[in-house]
This record gives structure tokens, C-alpha cells and sequence, in this order.
């Protein structure tokens, strides 16, 4: 069976030093269970974070504009989301 993976990001902009968090939440989205394990990276940097067991991750930044590139070690391709 081919697992669906969906995203949920919330930027939180936060305007002092132009520094933003992203968070989100990797579920899946056939019944709504967390992924764990997914890797969310920037494109084009080495910043990055794996989602928890829960399915949250958070990622700081200093631009407000950021491609994001989410893998999972079970499906066999990327998904770029961009913000």
C-alpha cells in the first residue's frame, strides 16, 4: 500500500532580526496518524529537521522565503513544498 504523506505548515513570522520559524506537522493523510522520520530541509542550505514522533517538526530561518524538500525513507520520491 502506498502511503500518502500531507503536510501542515504554519510559518510564524517573527519581524525582529528578520528571523522566522517554520513549523508543521507530517500526517498521513488517508487517516490523520503522524509520520515520524520524515526529513524537511531548505532547499539550497544545509538547514533541516526530521519530524518527531508526534509528526511535528520546527525549522529557524532568516528569510522569509523558503522552498522546502520533504523525503520519507518508504516512498520512493521528494515533495517540494514553497512558501
Amino acid at each position: 500500500m502506498k502511503r500518502q504523506l500531507f503536510i501542515l505548515l504554519t510559518p510564524l513570522f517573527f519581524l525582529l532580526g528578520e528571523e522566522i520559524t517554520i513549523k508543521g506537522k507530517t500526517i498521513n493523510q488517508i487517516d490523520g496518524a503522524p509520520i515520524a522520520g520524515v526529513n524537511i530541509i531548505i532547499q539550497g542550505t544545509d538547514r533541516g529537521a526530521a519530524s518527531k514522533l508526534d509528526g511535528s517538526f520546527e525549522i529557524n530561518k532568516k528569510s522569509q522565503h523558503a522552498i522546502l524538500t520533504i523525503s520519507y525513507p518508504l516512498l520512493n520520491n521528494n515533495v517540494n513544498h514553497q512558501r
